[in-house]
């Protein structure tokens, strides 16, 4: 997948099925949590977003970080548990957040 937080790499990309609609924010995460040198709170503030439903890849660094940094900043979260991976069974289902 080549390198996963460098922008052009195939492992940075995101799933086809998933691709934003026209207009859509796309949030380029360049470290572990999805708010660390991002946008990500602003752009959820001015839309009056409080709670965020959390998935992804890996549960025990991306999620987790991200879900950390989220809660620091006054949202709730949600954590499906069968909408996250990673590369170890037991991390798969910490439940939510």
């Amino acid at each position: 997948m080549g390198r996963i937080l460098v922008r052009g790499e195939p492992g940075h990309d995101i799933v086809p099925a998933l691709y934003p609609r026209p207009g859509e924010p796309i949030v380029d995460k360049p470290g572990k949590g999805a708010f660390y040198a991002t946008d990500l709170h602003a752009i959820l503030g001015n839309r009056g977003v409080e709670t965020l439903i959390v998935c992804g890849v890996t549960t025990e660094v991306c999620v987790h970080t991200t879900v950390r940094e989220a809660n620091d900043r006054g949202f709730r979260c949600i954590v499906p548990g069968d909408c996250c991976a990673s590369y170890f069974r037991s991390s798969t289902r910490w439940g939510c957040a």
